[in-house]
């Protein structure tokens, strides 16, 4: 799943491609009554490249993906509009290869961690997601490639820190597939 932005003089327009990518987190077992206070979502880097005339960032944003198993060409348009940030933007030369790097979730991201379904995060360059043309840089490129959920070890992870209300009294959780669903009081 590289993020990538490619430039070459080869072409009639300067700019050859540029990718998205898109990481999903089954959080429904966190529940609707999870109160989350805290979360990180770490990929492993393995390449990185910044070689156009103005240093690139990669923006921490939300993705828009239309099925939960699948990517489809109409997400790349759709994620277009996901521009608020979900964590701070990195350098790609703050990155560092082969070790996982952090993204600390920000009050938006962490009120975008959905307690019943699937979360959505995406990754895009600054210059993608701030609608910025980067400095133009013959044969330059702007990119950094990560683990995905196929590879064997070093995966995408989510990790939400979260409490759950206090049982007390006649109070119990309630289960169904496995799962929490709720709290059942008697009197």
């Amino acid at each position: 799943n590289p993020v990538y932005l490619d430039a070459t003089s080869e072409e009639a327009t300067p700019w050859n491609w540029m990718n998205r990518a898109f990481y999903l987190f089954d959080t429904s077992s966190l529940g609707s009554s999870a109160g989350i206070s805290d979360a990180t979502l770490s990929l492993y880097v393995n390449t990185k490249a910044d070689t156009l005339s103005t240093g690139q960032s990669v923006a921490f944003v939300q993705s828009t993906i239309a099925s939960n198993t699948a990517v489809a060409a109409s997400d790349y348009e759709g994620t277009r509009p996901n521009t608020t940030r979900q964590g701070s933007d990195k350098t790609l030369a703050s990155l560092t290869t082969a070790a996982f790097n952090d993204w600390a979730l920000n009050s938006t991201g962490l009120g975008n961690i959905s307690k019943t379904s699937i979360t959505k995060f995406g990754f895009r360059l600054v210059a993608d997601a701030d609608n910025v043309e980067p400095g133009w840089t013959a044969s330059g490129q702007a990119n950094f490639n990560v683990n995905s959920a196929e590879n064997a070890a070093n995966k995408p992870k989510l990790v939400v820190t979260y409490t759950l209300p206090a049982v007390g009294g006649n109070d119990w959780p309630v289960m169904k597939g496995g799962k929490f669903w709720g709290w059942r009081y008697t009197m």
